[in-house]
């Protein structure tokens, strides 16, 4: 069995049913995405839609079945896997207008007029930065499962990734709740007061969706009485202090991206280690 997906094959059983259309599109498409060794790799993003195409349309399962066994053998998911995340990550890179630095999903000091409608464009220096794993436990399995994770799925399983990062730093278990009243997850203290209010979403790789997920992230947060927020997919972390100011742009502390982590966001990830020092039973400090 080939372990590759062969995109002639595929745009083959496409346009055999009825979607011609959908595959000029994806055979048209550019990308600034670069694959792990830094090559541009418009083949990968394109098979992420092809995959994405079929399963939108109930095809996925025949397409295997008829041109690609490989999709069946247990290794099959973790390719799929592989082809979708950099169909996502290209999709970020549009919704970010990130093709000036395409490396670039970055930390950037945040200020009042900043854009909150995307991740920044480039570093400080306007140069890209190397990917490197999270300063946390296990960091590559936590990376894996998080590349697993698709808009598609369950709200729960974005929020137990989000638990899984959590524990990796520290946060003992029981200080983790969900679905509190209107509240996706949250950390508590050991007094049972809320520190911390996370709005999981299975995708924020859109502004609206991003918008809508500050909105009611800092409702919750106002309601329970927590001075941290954070909205998140699993992958991309957004984390706002209210006590930085009264609107978006000076609460926004920090940002990254787990499976495109640089070196420049550890401190925002610390910014999550600080809401573990508050939680019961925790072990404190870092876990780096």
């Amino acid at each position: 069995m080939n372990p590759k997906l062969s995109l002639k094959l595929a745009y083959a059983f496409a346009t055999e049913h009825g979607l011609a259309r959908e595959t000029s599109e994806i055979q048209a498409l550019k990308t600034h995405w670069k694959n792990e060794d830094g090559e541009l790799d418009s083949t990968r993003v394109r098979k992420g839609f092809i995959v994405q195409l079929f399963r939108e349309r109930g095809l996925l399962d025949e397409f295997i079945r008829e041109r690609w066994p490989f999709g069946h053998s247990r290794d099959g998911p973790q390719k799929m896997a592989m082809y979708d995340c950099a169909r996502k990550e290209h999709m970020a890179m549009l919704a970010g207008d990130t093709q000036e630095a395409p490396d670039a999903l970055a930390s950037q000091p945040t200020k009042p007029g900043d854009d909150l409608s995307s991740p920044p464009k480039t570093l400080p220096n306007g140069r890209a930065s190397k990917t490197i794993l999270p300063p946390v436990r296990d960091a590559e399995s936590l990376v894996a499962r998080v590349r697993l994770l698709d808009p598609n799925q369950a709200e729960r399983n974005h929020e137990d990734a989000v638990k899984d990062l959590l524990v990796r730093l520290n946060i003992h278990v029981a200080a983790i709740q969900f679905q509190r009243g209107r509240i996706d997850l949250c950390v508590q203290d050991q007094s049972h007061k809320t520190v911390a209010v996370f709005e999981v979403k299975r995708s924020i790789v859109s502004a609206p969706e991003r918008d809508k997920a500050r909105r009611q992230a800092n409702d919750y947060a106002a309601q329970s009485g927590s001075t941290i927020f954070v909205i998140t997919d699993g992958n991309y972390y957004e984390i706002y202090d209210r006590r930085r100011g009264s609107d978006y742009h000076s609460m926004l502390a920090g940002r990254f991206q787990l499976a495109a982590f640089r070196e420049e966001d550890s401190k925002n990830l610390d910014l999550l280690r600080d809401v573990a020092s508050r939680g019961p039973g925790s072990a404190g400090g870092s876990s780096r």
